[in-house]
């Protein structure tokens, strides 16, 4: 009994309408899957190495064999064919093309295929006769693509393309190589740009083979530019095919022996210059099923259109028409079939719906200056728990970013500096997204922040510039800032006796000068004043005049009647009515009385962001804060939290855009050692 072999031969396997080029002739994945199922039910599948050795009197193949092959080395291949053979058990057999893999070119047969997708066949053939008769008018006669079926044509038509695309291939294929070439780079230049980056998109590369054959694929060479090889002298069919195998076996470091014609063509000449390089069987295009044992370099092949598929029907429950399963709504009464259902959607669906409908309200930009624009996003990450927080920190390091080159001049000693992540931010640090200024909690005291644990190893990813020194009272917070490793040094020590030598600092800042009360002033800015070098700047923040007339809480306190509501406004201004509001003017006087000279000032955050800092989310702050911990240990934080940072960062832009104000809250005052 004859033993049969079915070859199946595949090119672009792909969901065309989820890609840049919907035109593009291919087999869409669920299509390949149902036609894989056919073929598992209906033949065995081998390989085409087992199917050589069967043709050359080794071994034997089961009745009713099939083979899978796909010719051009498509990226394709990887991406959508190969996990599929993979789940399925199955060996495929790949074609590919050298020279792309060699200098990242197209080839032309892909130029004309992308070119037919985006152009469609009416305008390429316009554009092809008008270079063909501009600049080869002795070839225009032979390769004018028209609309007319010509005799000698008869295996370029087919019933997938339409007669004026098949002339269009026939007239492209024919044409001497050299002027092919020029005419199609000519088209596929001026439609796309960077052909290189096109090459790198569409081919596989060396690594995809080498892990598509450690995992039982075969593959052999499609020639090296794709030629016709029937076209080429002798000289030059061997060069296509020699270079061809040479490449393919340095780079894979195994014999390479299987071969596909270029466009399928055979003719005697390829066939003796392929058995003198050693390859043992060659694939055409002729459509035959291969009975018992035929020659080797003569293995005819079906197109994947030629072979059936299994449809998985869907049946409408308006009409009851069939529907393949892949169709969105009914063919007949459009009635939507293959659409989600709400509650369909789990928690990936509503984070990547949540991350894109953000991502389109969104702006690419928020600032010109590209370092601010790093700024805001690190701000909002590190405070995204408490908004109110991250807006007025970022109106402030804005502030510090725009002086920093100005007057804040390193070693800069930072008063007051806390846990040092905000001045460590506003200096172009980056923390890893994973974590923010929320880690280390104990809400049983009044400051939740008053703890310590050591900082994560991988918290802080990136260092920005150098900052000098830091001064706090508090103890855990000297500790924090410490492990962040951007300060030189962080001390423990009181303001007013500051533990370093004369003149030893270039410039100082402060944002803790509103908690000073005036008799303490000249101590402080006396002590400044000694470790700052001659002519070096004080810059600090400090609220202004207006600062009482815009909190919030303490205005509902004052104008409501009931005591008892008096009383928990107060509660929640949280003592920053005490906060002394002053003038400039008494800025400029204690400052001229202990030799510094006035330089400049900005006022800052204006009535609407001062009610929303006191207002705040201070009371949801554990609810928040447990939300996170529990995000992160389903593993949903990160892009939880990208979201929420998204959306806060475009909705608090308009509170943040404009850092100076007529009318500000705050002042930040910029002074000089004299």
């Amino acid at each position: 009994m004859s033993k049969k072999c079915l070859v199946v031969m595949y090119h672009y396997v792909r969901n065309m309408h989820e890609t840049p080029y919907p035109e593009i002739k291919g087999l869409l994945i669920d299509k390949f899957k149902g036609q894989l199922d056919y073929l598992m039910r209906n033949y065995t599948i081998i390989s085409l190495e087992q199917y050589a050795d069967y043709l050359g009197g080794k071994g034997d193949i089961p009745d009713n064999s099939c083979i899978l092959t796909f010719d051009d080395g498509l990226k394709d291949h990887y991406k959508n064919v190969f996990p599929i053979l993979k789940e399925r058990g199955v060996s495929g057999s790949f074609f590919v093309a050298t020279k792309p893999l060699l200098d990242k070119s197209v080839l032309p047969v892909q130029k004309v295929q992308f070119l037919l997708a985006t152009l469609g066949s009416e305008k390429l053939a316009e554009k092809f006769n008008s270079i063909l008769r501009k600049d080869f008018k002795e070839l225009a006669e032979n390769h004018f693509i028209d609309d007319v079926k010509h005799e000698g044509r008869g295996d370029w038509y087919d019933d997938w393309d339409t007669t004026l695309t098949s002339n269009l291939k026939y007239c492209i294929a024919s044409l001497p190589w050299e002027v092919k070439d020029k005419i199609v780079n000519e088209i596929f230049v001026e439609n796309f740009e960077d052909e290189r980056k096109f090459s790198e998109e569409e081919y596989l590369n060396w690594e995809e083979i080498k892990e598509m054959i450690a995992a039982g694929m075969n593959f052999g060479t499609h020639s090296h530019s794709h030629p016709d090889l029937s076209k080429l002298s002798e000289a030059d069919q061997i060069k296509e095919l020699e270079i061809s195998k040479k490449i393919m076996e340095d780079n894979l470091g195994r014999e390479i022996n299987l071969c596909s014609y270029p466009y399928g063509i055979p003719s005697e000449k390829s066939v003796e210059s392929l058995k003198s390089l050693g390859y043992r069987c060659v694939l055409t295009t002729e459509v035959k099923m291969n009975k018992d044992k035929v020659d080797a370099f003569d293995i005819g092949r079906y197109d994947t259109n030629q072979i059936p598929f299994e449809e998985k029907n869907v049946v409408c429950p308006i009409c009851g028409t069939k529907n393949l399963e892949e169709v969105n709504f009914c063919e007949n009464c459009r009635y939507p079939l293959n659409v989600k259902k709400i509650d369909e959607f789990n928690k990936e669906d509503m984070i990547v719906h949540l991350s894109s409908l953000f991502d389109c309200m969104k702006k690419s930009d928020y600032f010109e200056d590209s370092e601010l624009e790093k700024i805001y996003d690190e701000i909002f990450s590190l405070y995204w728990l408490r908004p109110e927080t991250a807006v007025f920190s970022f109106i402030e390091a804005s502030l510090i970013h725009k002086f920093k080159d100005k007057y804040l001049n390193y070693p800069v000693l930072d008063l007051g500096c806390g846990d040092g992540m905000f001045f460590s931010m506003a200096f172009g640090s980056k923390i890893n997204k994973e974590y923010d200024n929320f880690e280390i909690i104990d809400f049983s005291k009044i400051d939740p922040y008053d703890s310590y644990e050591p900082l994560q190893r991988d918290f802080l990813i990136e260092k920005g510039s150098k900052i000098g020194y830091g001064v706090d009272i508090k103890e855990n917070s000297v500790k924090r800032a410490k492990d962040l490793g951007t300060y030189d040094d962080v001390l423990i020590g009181d303001i007013r006796k500051l533990p370093f030598e004369d003149k030893s600092i270039s410039s100082v800042y402060s944002n803790m000068f509103d908690d000073m009360k005036v008799g303490d002033m000249g101590a402080v800015l006396k002590e400044v004043h000694r470790v700052l070098k001659d002519g070096s700047y004080l810059v600090f923040t400090t609220p202004t005049e207006n600062f009482k007339e815009f909190l919030y809480y303490y205005n509902k306190a004052k104008i409501t009647k009931n005591e008892e509501e008096k009383r928990k406004y107060m509660e929640y201004d949280r003592g920053r009515s005490e906060w002394d509001a002053r003038p400039l003017d008494f800025w400029k006087t204690i400052l001229r009385e202990n030799s510094f000279e006035f330089v400049e000032n900005i006022d800052y955050a204006g009535e609407d962001v001062l009610k929303f800092w006191d207002t705040g989310f201070r009371p949801f702050f554990r609810q928040t804060w447990a939300m996170k911990n529990n995000l992160r240990s389903k593993g949903l934080l990160l892009p939880i939290k990208k979201i929420s940072v998204d959306f806060m960062k475009t909705y608090f832009h308009n509170l943040v855009k404009e850092q100076n104000v007529e009318k500000g809250s705050f002042r930040m005052i910029v002074a000089r050692k004299v």
